[in-house]
């Protein structure tokens, strides 16, 4: 089955915010080199317990200071851990801790993989967070001090994710940042019929962000695109066969794979694909197109998750392209009791 069907596209428009300009750049390669020194740390699928939080928070402390923002791709609670406000609270101002700028994404974790007889159903969950976390984090300066930023909705309770996120950093303007909602591990059919329309709406409106997103770099001249979101979408179920791409079963995100294919084929510049899900490091060109051929435009890294709360990554600009670099926090040996 498919994720893409079809939602009023005037519907989903009419909850888009208004076209900010964007500042123009050079035609830039992909290659790492010397260059600008900006950076920014990446982390994900963490904290899944008490302890794992303790180690957060001393990761906190030790990201690099220079670094422009912490973006966490969602997580932030392991499936089993309390679904109550209060435990919700307490694990978000853990998050306050971050000296940086923080970007904050939605997980399965916290919000689609709600069980049955919860307080709040998978979608209620995520109107709460928008309300007490995506709408705060980044903060206020944090977006005034931007070239570009944008958000798909300015109202958490707006249809349109307020947790999809456009900018442009003021120090970066080769770089455009895009961020969409796609949870991991979903499956639409243990949704109400009423969570799966609004689910399949969610889905078109990450097609309307980001096909946005890349017609405004084409036409400024970014050539780097930086796309962010939790979901492994299991690029591997892919292979290429005598006469294309091997059909194999459908899953859950192949009707993703194929619009994201679709997407850079029509880029004319270079996409960093940034999400979590598996907690397994990753840095590869795993996504092909309808004939089988690898999209050598495309490049996916994920990061590190539970068990390994004191790892994270750093994502360095190097003056033409990106480097991704591993960091960890060397954790004090347990004693057997």
């Amino acid at each position: 089955m498919t994720l893409f069907r079809r939602v009023s596209r005037r519907a989903v428009l009419g909850w888009t915010g208004a076209t900010a300009s964007v500042l123009s750049c050079p035609v830039l390669q992909a290659q790492p080199g010397p260059g600008d020194k900006f950076r920014f740390a990446f982390i994900g699928d963490t904290p899944y317990n008490g302890a794992e939080a303790q180690v957060l928070t001393q990761v906190f402390e030790q990201i690099d200071p220079d670094c422009a923002f912490v973006l966490h791709i969602g997580d932030i609670k392991a499936r089993k851990e309390p679904w109550q406000t209060a435990f919700f609270e307490q694990r978000l101002r853990l998050f306050d801790q971050v000296r940086q700028p923080l970007v904050l994404l939605p997980g399965d974790n916290e919000w689609s993989d709600a069980p049955r007889g919860s307080s709040k159903p998978a979608f209620g969950w995520l109107q709460w967070l928008r309300e007490h976390a995506y709408q705060h984090w980044p903060k206020a300066a944090f977006m005034q001090a931007q070239a570009l930023f944008e958000r798909q909705s300015i109202k958490p309770d707006s249809a349109a994710p307020i947790e999809n996120m456009r900018w442009v950093m003021a120090k970066l303007p080769q770089v455009m940042f895009v961020s969409l909602n796609i949870p991991g591990g979903v499956d639409p059919r243990n949704f109400s019929p009423r969570e799966q329309e609004a689910f399949q709406a969610l889905q078109q409106f990450n097609d309307v962000w980001l096909t946005e997103s890349l017609a405004q770099c084409n036409r400024t001249g970014i050539k780097h695109v930086v796309i962010a979101t939790h979901a492994d979408i299991g690029f591997e179920r892919d292979q290429r066969g005598p006469e294309g791409l091997l059909r194999l079963p459908q899953d859950n995100y192949s009707g993703i794979r194929r619009w994201l294919a679709r997407q850079a084929r029509s880029f004319d510049g270079q996409l960093l694909f940034l999400h979590g899900d598996t907690h397994v490091y990753r840095l590869d060109q795993p996504l092909l197109d309808e004939q089988g051929e690898r999209v050598t435009n495309f490049t996916r890294v994920e990061c590190y998750g539970s068990p390994f709360a004191n790892a994270w990554l750093e994502v360095l600009w190097q003056g033409n392209g990106w480097e991704v670099r591993s960091r960890s926090l060397a954790l004090e040996p347990r004693t057997a009791t």
